[in-house]
């Protein structure tokens, strides 16, 4: 996600040939001082923590029929902390994309390892992912095409409480209101489907989707790119508002 230009923030370059993209790491200087709460010391030492790790993560894509193989990420590493954001910035086609779903694996790397939590998930799959993926979710760059049109808002809320096996029972519907709420839709009809909100709602929802589970970290591919200028500051505003409340990572 963007970082406001205020934010103290340290730059780099990314292992690998294709994805020459810089970093911009911010060690909870997202959250002001007054929230974080604890002595300096002791804050930093939990924000150093790893909570996701790529090491030398490579990804090539195998073309049909005997088609050229295309190589989308060659030697990443990466770390992202506990209360940190990490920004990825570069050209179109470098593999921000394919970056983000390795990290989330929705796509498997070819070279390199995966680590959550200190954990090696590389070969994680299916079953074995689920509690992973309760503490690790996404905002996908067009909210439209995340959320299933077939599916009310309300279903699309209650999907990661099915999913996850996590019962409710009658605080489903106060809890689904709660999320929205706290994204700043409090009075949206969720008996309507996705194609009847702007695509800044539409975000929102998506948002409120991820935090459904109470994630640690939420990968965010490009969340603003596809709304208007004045929308995308709301939603930045947004997530920097969530950060601050919830200590989350980005």
């Amino acid at each position: 996600m963007p970082l406001p230009s205020a934010l103290p923030a340290r730059t780099g370059r990314l292992q690998g040939r294709r994805a020459a993209a810089a970093q911009i790491r911010c060690r909870g200087a997202c959250l002001p001082s007054s929230d974080r709460g604890g002595d300096a010391s002791s804050s930093g030492e939990e924000l150093t923590m790893a909570l996701l790790e790529l090491d030398a993560v490579s990804k090539t894509f195998s073309q049909r029929r005997g088609g050229r193989a295309v190589q989308a990420v060659a030697g990443v590493s990466l770390t992202v902390g506990k209360g940190e954001t990490l920004g990825l910035v570069g050209e179109s086609g470098c593999g921000k994309s394919t970056l983000a779903r390795l990290a989330l694996k929705l796509v498997d790397v070819t070279d390199g390892r995966v680590r959550f939590d200190g954990v090696d998930v590389t070969g994680f799959a299916g079953r074995r992912m689920l509690p992973i993926r309760r503490r690790l979710q996404a905002v996908f760059q067009d909210p439209l095409a995340s959320l299933n049109a077939r599916m009310t808002i309300a279903e699309v809320m209650r999907e990661p409480f099915d999913t996850h096996g996590v019962k409710l029972g009658a605080g489903l519907e106060a809890r689904i209101r709660e999320l929205l709420s706290f994204v700043g839709l409090e009075n949206i009809d969720i008996q309507k489907l996705p194609g009847q909100f702007s695509g800044g709602q539409l975000q929102r929802i998506a948002i409120a989707r991820a935090l459904a589970l109470e994630p640690e970290i939420i990968v965010a591919d490009e969340p603003t790119s596809a709304l208007d200028p004045s929308i995308q500051a709301q939603i930045v505003n947004l997530m920097l508002q969530i950060q601050r409340k919830r200590g989350i990572s980005y």
